[in-house]
């Protein structure tokens, strides 16, 4: 609406004044567009709000302007599409353009919104940075400004936690040695579906997502397709409170290979919470500091370890400084120095309890050698537990045990003679053995 001079004034901007009779002043004449516009504005406001105008209400102008609604729609989307309509439609998108919707679907990663089909815009986080997934939830209300090139999220920032995204809701990445692919698929789907939706190629494209969350008392599960991945998979620290599930083939680890050309196959990381099944895991070689373990937990790092495969290792099928619990069932392929190691007041404990689990079962499937014993416990370090059943121990040559240096092997009095060996166990410098 624009403003309307004076009836027979040529000056747009001219003003209105009052007519005067004492003084002859001829009071300026209306026009019908300076009465009527101004009504048809108020009116179409109130309106476009959902009201229907009236003269009972002189504050309906206030009220409508109050509701929000001129801003606000809900959401007429699909997950990571989202769209809306405005009353009244706006024409173009403008900077600080802001709109509050109520979200249909949540997002699972990079989304876009489309206001009155104005053509799509990425939305963003606050900071600028990409949505990795569920940052939107179903049913809740978020409020999005335009910074003119995308949509912000501006509210509610209760869904980051220091640059973090705080989980809604478990959340399941996928891997696929065959399909995936690191640099075009977002690993939320197991096979590609377009729209660059599908599978990661590696495992450990997977962990730098799970860095980018605060779990929130949720879990990241990581579901790894069968075939050959041959990594050295540092499984980082998490955030929040919560637990990330690496999950091979359960049935046959032996279908889902994981070889490190050198080091670990799976390093926990400090404060890494897992839980890793269904790999057969290999490491044949030494890395720096890292001694070349299948399953490798640093201190302060936790883990449970479900079906687990073992191959040649240059170090230990399952070692650590940190916590580590056996659920098995576990079959030995390859040898190592030893098959388990705990070290510097590290603890590897076997689930003991009838339920939820049993002791785990461990299988020799072929002769190996373990050169310092089939479990070495050292530097304060416990192992704590015994099998459900051993199969195959005649295939194991190398000591029983090896426990040293004020450690601690408890095996529930099952008697020196219980582990696999062609040799006695060793107990020397302060270690235990029970």
């Amino acid at each position: 609406m624009q403003y309307n001079q004076p009836y027979g004034v040529s000056d747009p901007n001219a003003p209105y004044i009052n007519g005067n009779p004492s003084t002859g002043t001829m009071g300026s004449i209306p026009p019908a567009a300076s009465i009527e516009y101004p009504q048809r504005e108020i009116v179409n406001l109130i309106a476009a709000t959902g009201r229907a105008p009236s003269n009972g209400d002189l504050f309906q102008l206030g009220r409508s302007v109050q509701s929000g609604m001129l801003i606000a729609s809900d959401d007429t989307g699909t997950a990571n599409a989202y769209a809306c309509a405005l009353s009244p439609a706006p024409t173009a998108y403008s900077k600080y353009l802001t709109i509050v919707i109520q979200i249909g679907n949540a997002n699972t990663g990079a989304s876009v919104l489309n206001v009155n089909s104005l053509g799509n815009k990425p939305i963003i986080r606050a900071d600028g940075s990409a949505l990795q997934g569920n940052e939107m939830k179903t049913g809740n209300i978020f409020a999005f400004v335009y910074d003119g090139s995308a949509f912000r999220i501006a509210w509610p920032l209760t869904y980051t936690l220091g640059g973090l995204v705080l989980l809604q809701a478990p959340l399941d990445l996928y891997v696929n040695a065959a399909t995936g692919n690191d640099s075009t698929l977002d690993g939320r789907n197991p096979t590609s579906i377009g729209s660059g939706h599908g599978p990661f190629r590696t495992i450990s494209r997977s962990m730098n997502e799970v860095i980018k969350y605060n779990l929130n008392g949720f879990s990241i599960s990581v579901h790894v397709a069968d075939g050959g991945y041959t990594e050295n998979v540092v499984c980082p620290a998490i955030n929040g409170s919560g637990v990330v599930n690496i999950l091979g083939n359960h049935a046959n680890p032996s279908n889902c290979t994981q070889t490190a050309a050198a080091g670990s196959t799976f390093d926990i990381a400090p404060f890494g919470n897992y839980y890793i099944d269904g790999f057969r895991v290999s490491a044949p070689l030494i890395s720096g500091g890292d001694p070349g373990s299948g399953i490798l937990c640093q201190k302060n790092g936790t883990v449970v370890i479900g079906a687990l495969d073992c191959g040649v290792c240059r170090s230990s099928h399952i070692e650590g400084s940190g916590s580590i619990t056996t659920i098995g069932p576990i079959r030995i392929f390859g040898g190592a120095f030893q098959h388990c190691m705990a070290a510097l007041a590290g603890v590897i404990a076997h689930s003991t309890t009838p339920t939820p689990f049993p002791p785990p079962t461990i299988s020799i499937m072929n002769p190996v050698t373990f050169t310092n014993g089939f479990i070495y416990a050292t530097e304060i370090g416990m192992f704590y537990g015994w099998y459900q059943s051993i199969t195959g121990a005649g295939n194991v040559t190398g000591p029983k045990f090896l426990v040293s240096l004020n450690a601690l092997l408890w095996t529930n009095a099952q008697g020196v003679n219980y582990f696999p060996g062609s040799s006695a166990g060793v107990v020397n410098t302060g270690g235990q053995y029970s």
